[in-house]
């Protein structure tokens, strides 16, 4: 069973309207008069890690260009994380290490992450293709995926291109940068999320926290990687798009305050 800090347990009931007192009958929640800010929970996880441990270091598959809806980026410009991002499209790989060119402690990879080390096909839209900026950054090995989306957007399926990029296993990724130990994974791969989780579950470098979009899975891999992490260990936090996995050993926070 994971126990919290107390500062954290507090800060995320104040994020649902509530606060920590004491009374003589022990700790008690109780309601606000307005809820306060929402917050993350992989914030409140990195936060925590920071606190107990300078050697941190993440891996973030599918980084993109660094700034479009990423979790990450605010927390590694504000505590100059060390890390491995890892981005297969050319075009992305470039604005990605453009807009992280003042963190040198950082490490790159112009890749994707599969089962086998050789080329593959992605498929995304076109850079003209009249489509939402969000839309732009989404790249799958899925074509039915791309094109799906091609038709709910209603933009001609004429945009959607494939892309030859190189892959690289998890483990030969590792090796590759020399990784020793994980802190943080993310994952976003737009539906490819439960093939790398199951790669990193079974690499010898099993990470603390682990953060992977579900949102582009089917209910049966949702439910397999929810047993996966849970044989392994973790505990799981859901939000919309995302779980977050928390690894007991390393989850099992002592009181801070």
């Amino acid at each position: 069973m994971i126990r919290w800090p107390r500062c954290v347990a507090k800060a995320l009931l104040r994020s649902a309207g509530f606060e920590l007192v004491r009374t003589h009958l022990g700790y008690k929640a109780v309601l606000l008069p307005c809820a306060g800010e929402g917050l993350s929970v992989l914030d409140l996880a990195v936060h925590s890690k920071l606190a107990s441990e300078k050697d941190f270091f993440f891996v973030q598959i599918g980084a993109n260009d660094g700034v479009r809806a990423d979790p990450l980026r605010p927390l590694v410009l504000k505590y100059h994380l060390r890390g491995l991002l890892v981005e297969p499209l050319p075009d992305m790989f470039v604005k990605l290490t453009e807009n992280y060119a003042t963190e040198a402690q950082l490490q790159f990879e112009n890749a994707a992450i599969a089962k086998q080390n050789r080329e593959a096909s992605l498929f995304r839209f076109r850079i003209d293709a009249p489509i939402r900026d969000c839309d732009h950054g989404v790249a799958t090995f899925n074509e039915e995926q791309i094109r799906r989306r091609a038709r709910e957007r209603r933009v001609s399926e004429e945009y959607v291109e494939r892309v030859s990029v190189p892959c690289l296993t998890y483990d030969d990724l590792i090796a590759k940068h020399g990784i020793k130990s994980t802190t943080l994974l993310q994952i976003d791969t737009e539906g490819y999320d439960f093939e790398v989780l199951k790669m990193a579950l079974s690499s010898r470098v099993l990470p603390d926290i682990i953060n992977y979009e579900f949102v582009h899975l089917s209910l049966g891999d949702r439910l397999a990687s929810c047993q996966l992490l849970a044989e392994h260990n973790y505990s799981l936090f859901h939000s919309s798009f995302d779980t977050l996995a928390l690894h007991n050993a390393e989850s099992e926070f002592t009181d801070a305050v």
